[in-house]
């Protein structure tokens, strides 16, 4: 090992261990490729949320909720373009402020999970319910949203933090959802007759299809990991866990994965 990890040193001096080795490692030509590499991912990565987010600021709250919504006209194409030009600044100087405050890259993962754990199950509730509508996804947004500040604060492990905020956004999403009026009939009845997605749209056969899903899921996951646990004990000449004996482990989680491949297999055949 040529750079060492103290068990001591913050997150932020282990994440330069990296950097160090190719300074180190690397002869010049592929060191300037390597930093040509790092900067091109950098730079595509800013671009994207850039653009994506001043989109979003521009066609979504401009255009439809403040123009559209609040005054009942139409934006002009030169003024989308001018808040299109103003969004992109003003997010650079938010994620400068944001950055700031941060001393590692896993903790700006940290605050990026948190910031997303509250809208999953909202997110999967339009595909899934016929009640869910725009206003719970809005609640889910704020509330996780306020969730994440305060959680990120607060001295509990990752794993309660994601959870409590995950919980929240999703209540808030499906309270929401059911105070509000619901979205119209004919929107909702085209809507499944183009897409026919499986979940609680008032048909026996959507419900089934969640329920194939569901347990085809199920089964291609353990048929995942356990593949993956078989082949590495036994590729690696692992210990067994509880004690069991390494080639009984094996059999077992292969055997396991095997079984349950005919689930998903077929319900791929179904697509």
């Amino acid at each position: 090992v040529i750079f060492p990890l103290d068990a001591g040193q913050s997150v932020a001096a282990r994440e330069l261990t990296f950097v160090r080795g190719m300074e180190h490692l690397l002869p010049p030509g592929a060191r300037g490729l390597m930093l040509v590499g790092m900067l091109a991912a950098l730079a595509s990565t800013l671009d994207t949320h850039l653009n994506w987010g001043a989109s979003y600021l521009t066609n979504d709250l401009y255009a439809r909720t403040i123009s559209r919504g609040m005054f009942g006209r139409e934006p002009r194409g030169r003024e989308l373009v001018w808040v299109a030009r103003a969004s992109s600044p003003l997010l650079m100087v938010l994620a400068l402020g944001v950055m700031a405050t941060l001393g590692s890259i896993q903790e700006a993962w940290h605050v990026t999970l948190s910031l997303g754990a509250g809208l999953g199950i909202p997110l999967l509730l339009r595909w899934l319910w016929r009640r869910a509508n725009a206003w719970g996804e809005l609640a889910a947004i704020v509330v996780s949203g306020i969730a994440a500040f305060w959680m990120l604060r607060s001295e509990a492990s990752e794993t309660v933090r994601l959870l409590a905020i995950a919980g929240a956004g999703s209540a808030a999403a499906i309270s929401v959802s059911l105070a509000t009026p619901p979205e119209r009939a004919e929107l909702l009845d085209a809507f499944y007759e183009r897409v026919r997605p499986p979940g609680f749209w008032g048909t026996s056969d959507a419900r089934a299809a969640l329920a194939r899903g569901g347990l085809a899921v199920l089964a291609a996951a353990a048929t995942l990991y356990g593949s993956l646990l078989g082949l590495a004990t036994w590729m690696l000449s692992a210990p067994a866990p509880l004690g069991l004996p390494s080639g009984a482990f094996v059999a077992l989680c292969l055997a396991l994965a095997a079984a349950c491949a005919p689930i998903w297999l077929r319900e791929l055949r179904r697509e």
